[in-house]
């Protein structure tokens, strides 16, 4: 199921997260990934589309360069 088509958004998202899970098992994915809601409605028929999508975020902390001067 790829879009949710009036379906509830909890049985979408929990169908379209085991479907990357089938794909992508590491703790990576435990820890970093998670799901993007897009909604998106046609300007012409006013049809809505409701996808759950997986991303990855991930933030560090950029290190500062520390000059030493003597």
């Amino acid at each position: 199921m790829l879009e949710s088509d009036g379906f509830d958004d909890i049985k979408v998202s929990r169908e379209s997260w085991l479907n990357h899970l089938k794909r992508n098992q590491s703790i990576i994915v435990d820890l970093m990934h998670g799901l993007y809601k897009s909604t998106v409605e046609c300007p012409d028929c006013g049809k809505i589309s409701v996808t759950f999508e997986p991303y990855m975020n991930i933030t560090l902390p950029i290190p500062e360069i520390k000059l030493v001067t003597k």
